[in-house]
């Protein structure tokens, strides 16, 4: 039986996390932008991560962390394939935690051993391990490493309704490729709406 390329993890214990593990990945993806925070983990292979203050070439053992509402893509170097971890937390849930209206992290790429030792802790608990401690593991982790600050005002706006749909089918169906009309029909828009609203910002 072939392995799954993309897997999805929950812990009853962590309704606000989901982890998506990919193995051997060939897949790319246009910039995108998620609405819950995202932290991401380099298993194995490299790619290249897109971000406002990118490009950054990653390689095994690299975390990446990005904000709700960032227009971001990873990408691996055609015909190369890789593997990674991402690890989703509902924005909404970790303000709360933290106090603020949002967070603005102060890099969006991290190569230390500290940082991939506790993505490794934070992403396996999600599968296996025992969720005693995980949220203030990962509180101390963005307390302690000064990875991330207040950010002033509200939350950015993740668009329509609709807008948000459309994500999250691309979320949950990561091999599916739907069409802009595909989409549009499930967040109940025209085609010409859909790819008017959820066209990335030019630069």
């Amino acid at each position: 039986m072939t392995a799954l390329v993309h897997q999805f993890h929950r812990h009853p214990a962590l309704p606000w996390a989901e982890l998506r593990t990919s193995r051997q990945s060939p897949h790319c993806y246009r910039l995108h932008m998620h609405a819950e925070y995202s932290f991401g983990l380099v298993d194995a292979g490299t790619a290249l991560f897109q971000h406002p203050q990118g490009p950054q070439a990653l390689v095994p053992g690299d975390v990446v962390l990005i904000e709700p509402g960032t227009w971001h893509a990873c990408n691996p170097a055609q015909p190369t394939r890789w593997s990674y971890r991402m690890l989703y937390v509902q924005a909404g849930w970790l303000n709360n935690q933290l106090g603020v209206d949002g967070l603005q992290f102060e890099q969006r790429h991290l190569r230390s051993a500290a940082s991939t030792a506790t993505m490794q802790r934070l992403c396996q608990a999600l599968v296996t391990g025992d969720a005693t401690g995980w949220t203030a593991q990962l509180l101390k982790w963005l307390h302690a490493d000064q990875l991330c600050h207040a950010r002033p005002g509200p939350a950015p706006a993740m668009g329509e309704p609709a807008v948000q749909q459309a994500l999250q089918c691309l979320h949950q169906h990561p091999d599916a490729a739907p069409s802009v009309q595909d989409l549009a029909a499930a967040g109940g828009m025209s085609p010409r709406a859909s790819s008017a609203t959820s066209r990335p910002p030019p630069g």
